[in-house]
């Protein structure tokens, strides 16, 4: 991760924002800030890449990575970007990009998150219902900022903890009655973060009918979900979280 917040930094700092790059990809990308310092006291960072195929008629696609906090450029740049870091730190071209068939959006999203930054702290946001009516000001500043692609259609996906970011703005436009809330016209989660409650209590199920675990990993397993179930319940959450990820630690290493 490390690595590609570095390479990030330095197409970030060494340019100035909405700079086009053609390198290694040959489509046109633009990256930059979307400053909300006035609505939300946020500058979202973004970066952005027309389809491969056909730019001016393929949906506009906006990928959030979950977390809670964790930059779109994981995904960019080791998932589903036009290109990744491979092991010599050079950028390579993702054959299997999603920007093949859409136009591809990744934003560094809530406040704060990868390089993001918060202008107004008191602005913070608390909540997903916050998170979501700031995401929404920011896709209207990228219609604004980029109108040929304000026309599109607009799927919004996410992996992992955006498991609640996705369903949140999907929600929160369904509910809008002005111009480009139409656009949106699905919503998909990847390997999302939705439930702890049930969650944390699948891991070893799943690793067992699998043939991963044995059946003594699996009791035990069981054992620790009844106590991360209450702390969960209780509300108690920097404990839960603790106790319960002892659970994912003890499948993966068993």
């Amino acid at each position: 991760m490390a690595v590609l917040l570095a390479f990030a930094a330095f197409l970030l700092f060494s340019s100035s924002p909405a700079l086009s790059y053609t390198w290694p990809d040959n489509v046109t990308q633009y990256s930059g800030y979307m400053d909300l310092t006035e609505q939300h006291g946020v500058a979202y960072f973004y970066w952005f890449f027309e389809s491969r195929s056909d730019p001016s008629n393929d949906p506009l696609v906006l990928w959030l990575t979950g977390g809670p906090g964790c930059s779109s450029l994981l995904a960019l740049f080791g998932e589903n970007g036009p290109f990744l870091l491979n092991t010599t730190d050079t950028p390579a071209y993702n054959p299997y990009s999603w920007n093949s068939f859409a136009n591809l959006l990744y934003v560094d999203q809530p406040a704060g998150t990868g390089f993001s930054f918060i202008t107004d702290k008191a602005k913070h946001d608390t909540n997903e219902g916050e998170i979501a009516g700031a995401l929404w000001n920011f896709i209207v500043m990228f219609y604004e900022k980029y109108p040929k692609y304000s026309e599109h259609d607009l799927y919004i996906i996410g992996e992992s903890y955006a498991g609640h970011y996705v369903p949140a703005i999907g929600r929160y436009i369904s509910k809008l009655d002005i111009a480009y809330a139409t656009n949106l016209k699905g919503i998909a989660i990847g390997n999302g973060w939705v439930d702890p409650l049930i969650q944390y209590g699948q891991y070893a199920p799943y690793a067992y009918a699998n043939g991963l675990i044995d059946k003594a990993v699996l009791d035990t397993a069981a054992g620790m979900y009844d106590v991360c179930k209450e702390l969960i319940k209780s509300g108690v959450w920097p404990v839960a979280f603790e106790e319960c990820q002892l659970i994912e630690t003890l499948v993966l290493t068993a």
